[in-house]
């Protein structure tokens, strides 16, 4: 479907062309995984998404790990809160792993 204003895809070098397609799906990719974290912790935050991922092009994986410690796995959170989140990421990422999470977790 249509990228969320903000997770589109961004202008890249034509000399680079391989290298920054590359690029833009694992910043989609972040941005779409930070949207998934404000949609269930903050959605009042969702809009600011956008900015955060211009404001800090390049450092995506620090600023997905900040959320998901402050907003998913926080002090206080219940399993019950962070599971999904977790076979979210399986299914997406790992999903031969799924059967077995359990025994991960």
């Amino acid at each position: 479907g249509p990228w969320p204003e903000g997770c589109r895809e961004m202008p890249g070098s034509a000399s680079a062309a391989a290298a920054a397609a590359a690029a833009t799906t694992l910043q989609r990719t972040y941005c779409r995984l930070l949207e998934d974290i404000y949609r269930r912790c903050c959605p009042e935050k969702l809009g600011n998404v956008p900015h955060i991922m211009e404001k800090y092009k390049g450092m995506e994986p620090e600023i997905l790990d900040k959320a998901a410690r402050m907003y998913v796995f926080s002090e206080g959170r219940d399993r019950e809160h962070w599971q999904p989140w977790i076979e979210g990421m399986y299914k997406r990422f790992n999903p031969e792993k799924l059967q077995g999470l359990e025994q991960i977790l």
